[in-house]
């Protein structure tokens, strides 16, 4: 994931200020574009998960049987017990890794990286406060593709990166003004599941208060799920 968060830092640097936000370039924006997915999807919960799942659905698939019986017929003395440790030994992507490149492949997804891409971008600075993060830090209460839909991502103590589907979602998010902070920052740390970081000790009773209230399920997650299901039945 190194090669992405390198670019995303260039696309970084140049949200924090007006200068350079004007002049990110259609590679600044596929680069941040990159970033956001993989944060929605290399989280500990979100792999972890979608790794179940897939050892889940590979164990179950009758075809597995079939091949592992096919692979006792031929191996040889000092190959290991199962096909599956064959694989491991033997093929550069193996169970254990394979959910990694599927990840990747979705971070990759051409089709909503664009649609991101195209989205109104802008950047919200606070005078007050500072934004929280935490281990699930990016935004997305709504679909991102409904009309009111938007990302919405801290990107500084005081900055927060916006993308909307239009001018008016926009102009409603930072028509909250004081109250955007407080927004913000409950979705934050009712989302979090493994810590919230912040800029200083002034909101430890609201971290401690709302931790984890309202944790949300990624869409590798809801990707899990079906797998696991599929798996099972």
């Amino acid at each position: 994931m190194k090669p992405i968060d390198d670019l995303a830092a260039i696309a970084h640097r140049k949200l924090l200020t007006e200068e350079g936000f004007n002049k990110l370039t259609s590679n600044d924006r596929v680069a941040w574009v990159t970033f956001i997915l993989a944060l929605d999807l290399r989280t500990p919960d979100s792999f972890s998960a979608y790794k179940t799942a897939v050892t889940a659905t590979y164990e179950s698939d009758p075809k597995c049987c079939e091949v592992q019986a096919e692979y006792e017929k031929t191996k040889r003395p000092k190959d290991p017990d199962t096909y599956a440790e064959y694989l491991a030994i033997n093929l550069p992507v193996t169970l254990e890794q394979e959910p990694f490149y599927a990840l990747t492949n979705v971070i990759q997804n051409k089709e909503l990286g664009q649609y991101i891409v195209n989205m109104h971008w802008n950047v919200l600075e606070i005078s007050n406060g500072s934004f929280l993060l935490s281990d699930e830090p990016l935004l997305m209460p709504k679909g991102i593709k409904l009309w009111n839909g938007y990302i919405a991502l801290p990107i500084s103590p005081t900055k927060l990166f916006l993308a909307t589907n239009n001018a008016a979602t926009f102009l409603q998010i930072k028509g909250l003004a004081g109250s955007l902070l407080h927004k913000v920052n409950m979705q934050i740390v009712e989302g979090a599941k493994v810590f919230v970081a912040a800029r200083d000790t002034d909101q430890e009773a609201f971290i401690q208060t709302h931790f984890g209230k309202n944790p949300r399920k990624s869409v590798i997650q809801h990707v899990a799920e079906q797998l696991s299901a599929k798996g099972a039945s």
